[in-house]
């Protein structure tokens, strides 16, 4: 328990060391863009007063001694500032993460949740089709050419009704008849058991 703690805590004081560094270089760049400035402004000015004849001698020099001095006042290079270790930063980063890995997982997932239940055409994505009658056989009853119900097929909804509207409309194009089931599909593997429904209703 206490490696991951300390490998998160590690992580987090490099983070901090980088942001630290990330101000350190900023400074240094806005510095140097102010000393350049200053540069920039120390020579115009004194082209201007190299150019201008009204101006006397003293004058130049005490602006050129007090531009030199604004410039002086800017120093070369800042040091780089070293990032200093915190031991109680240190002891609280790992308080919290001790706290956090105590508290309960609300986004675990429900071990008693129930699986999704499918139908079997649903799970294996069958093709419909009302002129496979070799399908469409399984859902009716071979001594009366009655269409099964949920409760003996167990199928969901949209598909039971599937299967109902195919079989009627390829009974109306001819392809299976109405009150029997045709002798070619009586030894076909059943889907279900017709005598043994699987969500059949308790009655009190």
């Amino acid at each position: 328990m206490a490696t991951p703690i300390f490998r998160d805590v590690c992580r987090t004081l490099k983070s901090v060391i980088c942001l630290q560094r990330q101000l350190v270089s900023t400074r240094a760049v806005c510095m140097h863009n102010l000393r350049a400035s200053s540069k920039s402004q120390r020579r115009t000015l004194s082209s201007d007063v190299g150019s201008s004849k009204v101006a006397d001698s003293s004058q130049s020099v005490t602006m050129e001694t007090d531009i030199t001095d604004y410039t002086e006042d800017i120093p070369e290079q800042i040091p780089e500032e070293k990032p200093t270790f915190d031991p109680e930063l240190l002891d609280s980063l790992v308080l919290q993460q001790q706290m956090q890995a105590d508290l309960p997982l609300t986004e675990m997932e429900s071990p008693y949740k129930k699986p999704r239940r499918r139908c079997v055409l649903c799970k294996y994505n069958v093709d419909l089709d009302y002129k496979n009658t070799q399908l469409l056989s399984q859902f009716t009853s071979p001594y009366t050419g009655r269409i099964y119900g949920r409760h003996i097929t167990g199928l969901c909804i949209p598909m039971q009704r599937r299967i109902s509207q195919l079989i009627q409309r390829s009974r109306k194009a001819g392809f299976m008849p109405f009150l029997l089931k045709e002798t070619v599909y009586l030894n076909d593997p059943k889907l279900f058991d017709p005598f043994k429904p699987g969500n059949q209703k308790k009655y009190h």
